[in-house]
């Protein structure tokens, strides 16, 4: 993970890491003493010696973690060591937070990407596919990122009209996940979102010979989910 992020960085004519880099940092918790595993990236104040310290796991919570990361040292070697100590420091920390936020953005969009072709195509990995999916979705919505939970119900959309066949897998993380969503009252675009989502699913099983049994089903399970609020009045 640390390899791609460091190919993604020279791929738009960045630095490589240095030797130091790969010698000196911590990639994963070590067995043999207590360390802080909380992320961080460090400038030793000495030419080519910067480093990253982490507990890194292999999930794609990481993978983007360490792009932020080693985006703050692209920026530290971006300052030349040879002038004033002043100087060598970013003019505006709270721009670079900015920056690395839209690469950690632009990162989860291209998973939730390729989330909808992996499910597809490996439907033996179905149930964990889907079930990232919704964590994601949870953590958007916790977030109040409201356009990636707009692109998680989509590429959601997409898993349930292309695997439908297998739909016990995954039924209930998708029930759960229109749930959530449908718990952000104050937002009415993602109600219809959630509402949309479901009448979608109810339609693809038109053509199936249970279709009745299993739309009814759903339908009492959807319902427990709705609420009405008298201050909106809309739904």
């Amino acid at each position: 993970m640390f390899k791609e992020a460091e190919s993604y960085f020279t791929s738009i004519d960045l630095y490589a890491m240095t030797p130091k880099f790969w010698a000196r940092s911590l990639f994963i918790k070590p067995t043999d003493r207590a360390v802080v595993c909380h992320a961080g990236s460090i400038d030793m104040e000495y030419y080519d010696d910067y480093r990253i310290k982490m507990c890194a796991e292999i999930n794609n919570d990481y993978y983007c973690t360490i792009h932020h990361e080693m985006g703050h040292i692209e920026y530290y070697m971006s300052y030349d060591k040879r002038q004033p100590f002043a100087f060598q420091d970013g003019a505006n920390s709270k721009l670079l937070e900015i920056q690395l936020q839209y690469l950690q953005h632009g990162l989860d969009r291209n998973n939730l990407e390729r989330l909808r072709f992996y499910a597809v195509r490996r439907p033996e990995k179905l149930d964990k596919a889907f079930r990232y999916l919704c964590e994601k979705i949870s953590r958007y919505l916790n977030n109040r990122n409201r356009p990636y939970v707009i692109l998680g119900i989509t590429v959601m959309n997409d898993i349930v009209k292309s695997c439908y066949q297998l739909l016990n897998t995954f039924v209930d993380d998708y029930l759960e996940t229109l749930r959530l969503v449908l718990e952000e009252r104050d937002d009415l675009e993602l109600i219809e979102q959630a509402v949309a989502s479901f009448e979608s699913f109810c339609e693809i099983r038109e053509e199936a010979p249970n279709y009745q049994r299993n739309y009814q089903f759903f339908v009492h399970r959807f319902t427990a989910l709705c609420y009405y609020h008298d201050e909106m009045n809309k739904i």
